[in-house]
């Protein structure tokens, strides 16, 4: 796709400047984003070596372990700056033989295949860019799929493209991630594309899109899995493209539009990310001597930005494992209360045995009478549904302030991870309380056409894949035989999590892949497969994805058979 739209550039030098760089935004910012592919035949053998970007970086940490040789090849490639690289090679090489002797022009990518090192490092000092395993696996599905030729000249398809986006949706009858794919494309007949494209005398870089569209649509409903994934992966690349180009959504639709699928605030604001949104609730909301209520199962990077940014005599930490006891311990000291965080639904600590959900309105009638008159509650619904009737029955009930933040990161890409965001919304009849949050709110222009695409074609795809997800989770859930796996007593949770005593992640997929079950190692999760992770907190998680019964079935027996014979390392 960059050589592509390298070479459309130079055969059309008087196309307007905002076309080109909208052109040039896509080229170099989006696809330096994380993609979402998983091939078994690309090979990474480094990245991520700047040292402020490896801070709970688990692939950072395995993979220079892996090969000693990473900082002599970093010091080889961008002597002058401490600069992220990663390798791809079509070799059958394994990192402990890696040296700068067997390391090749063409091993060397950076969203091209120049391989040449110069134009790396000055790609690394330009942009700075940090590129991903799912990054480099991307860049060998394209060099493996695509055709050599700049212009794309994919062999004729059997059907117009009319024709396949009717076999397309067709085949989503039986494929979540495919329906979904084919609601966005279908809403691109509503936004009159051919027109705007034709107008800017783009009518050749869509047609081109277009054959490529065909080409993944055609790949994808010959695969599975994997594989599947990266067509599609592939293929919703082409539609960010139309959208990153053509700029449909002005910038009030994504408020709009995600508005209509929760219950109506009084105000809402999109950011960059869900930290940035969280991160704007405490700069706007937070006076230095409020006093605040954190219950400790919050997201631990909230938790960790309330706690180094509040007074900590102003905090009364609630902990686990027995909230109930000391929750009132805690209210037994305080005189008044100002806010509470606190989730429905929370991530896993560390040393936890169960996970259960919060009874959040329970806590609110044992704080009325402490409750000062601006009482707010901050809950992030990350991991729940948009418009949850948990969430209906607080508003429904209380008559306090209510902040509710989410990341669009887990489940409104879609299985995708191309684009960011974070939206807080208040429920508040106190306009003082409103007025001071008086930032429009920030992110970038692909992620907001992005988004704005998801909710107005998709918005109850974004419900639905929830539910599968939860679903997924609570049936592996049911039926894992190992002790030291958290019991979900939550119905609303989206993982398996084991303790662990020490980074089983490599070993465990390497026994899923065994017996044929190929598991992405990703930190996130609300992906399309389900993933495996290593975290922080002494475990390894396991993300269910959008798997059938019968394919979770296969997981669910493998898992069984495996974690017996690790039993040793298994807390």
């Amino acid at each position: 796709m960059d050589n592509y739209i390298g070479h459309f550039l130079s055969e059309h030098p008087m196309l307007a400047p905002e076309i080109k760089a909208r052109l040039r935004h896509f080229q170099y910012q989006y696809l330096a984003k994380v993609s979402n592919i998983c091939l078994e035949d690309a090979h990474l053998f480094g990245q991520n070596l700047s040292p402020w970007n490896t801070a709970g970086r688990g692939d950072y940490q395995r993979f220079y372990h892996l090969n000693p040789l990473l900082q002599e090849i970093e010091a080889e490639i961008a002597p002058s700056v401490r600069a992220p690289f990663f390798l791809i090679s079509d070799k059958n090489l394994v990192p402990t033989q890696l040296n700068l002797a067997t390391i090749q022009g063409q091993d060397l990518i950076l969203l091209s295949d120049t391989g040449d090192r110069a134009a790396i490092h000055e790609f690394i000092v330009e942009r700075g860019l940090t590129p991903t395993l799912q990054q480099a696996a991307k860049m060998a599905a394209q060099l493996r799929l695509c055709q050599p030729n700049p212009t794309y000249d994919f062999p004729p398809q059997k059907s117009s493209y009319s024709g396949q986006l009717v076999r397309f949706k067709e085949a989503g009858k039986k494929s979540f991630p495919i329906a979904a794919l084919a609601d966005l494309l279908e809403g691109f007949a509503h936004l009159g594309l051919d027109a705007w494209f034709k107008k800017n005398g783009l009518t050749k870089l869509l047609e081109d899109s277009r054959a490529r569209v065909l080409y993944w649509i055609e790949e994808a409903l010959a695969s599975s899995g994997s594989r599947q994934e990266s067509y599609l992966d592939l293929l919703y690349e082409e539609m960010l493209l139309w959208l990153i180009v053509m700029e449909p959504y002005p910038e009030s639709a994504l408020e709009a539009s995600i508005q209509k699928a929760i219950s109506p605030p009084a105000l809402l604001r999109v950011h960059s990310t869900g930290m940035a949104a969280f991160s704007e609730v405490l700069r706007c909301a937070l006076d230095p001597d409020s006093t605040v209520l954190l219950f400790d199962g919050c997201y631990f990077e909230n938790r960790a930005a309330l706690l180094k940014s509040h007074p900590a005599d102003s905090i009364y930490l609630v902990r686990s494992p027995d909230y109930e006891v000391s929750f009132a311990e805690n209210i037994k000291k305080m005189k008044k209360v100002d806010f509470l965080f606190i989730n429905f639904h929370e991530n896993i600590l560390k040393g936890r045995t169960f996970s259960k959900k919060n009874e959040i309105g329970a806590y609110l009638e044992k704080l009325r009478d402490l409750a000062s008159p601006t009482f707010t509650v901050v809950i992030d619904t990350t991991i729940g549904y948009l418009d949850s009737e948990e969430v209906r029955d607080l508003l429904d009930r209380f008559n306090f302030n209510f902040i509710l933040l989410w990341s669009h990161q887990k489940f409104d890409l879609l299985g995708t991870d191309k684009l960011s965001g974070g939206t807080f919304s208040i429920y508040s009849r106190d306009q003082t309380f409103l007025s001071r949050f008086n930032h429009p709110g920030s992110i970038d222009s692909a992620s907001r056409q992005g988004l704005s695409h998801h909710f107005a074609f998709a918005a109850q795809k974004l419900e639905e894949r929830r539910e599968i997800i939860f679903s997924n989770a609570q049936y592996a859930n049911e039926r894992i035989e190992i002790g030291s796996a958290v019991k979900k007593e939550d119905p609303v949770n989206f993982s398996i999590d084991v303790q662990c005593d020490w980074d089983l992640e490599l070993p465990i997929c390497k026994a899923f892949v065994e017996k044929g079950i190929p598991l992405m190692t990703r930190s996130g999760f609300g992906y399309n497969l389900t993933t495996a992770a290593f975290t922080r907190f002494h475990m390894v998680r396991f993300s269910l994805g959008l798997e059938s019964k019968p394919e979770l079935d296969r997981f669910i027996t493998a898992f069984n058979e495996i974690f017996p014979k690790l039993k040793n390392s298994v807390l």
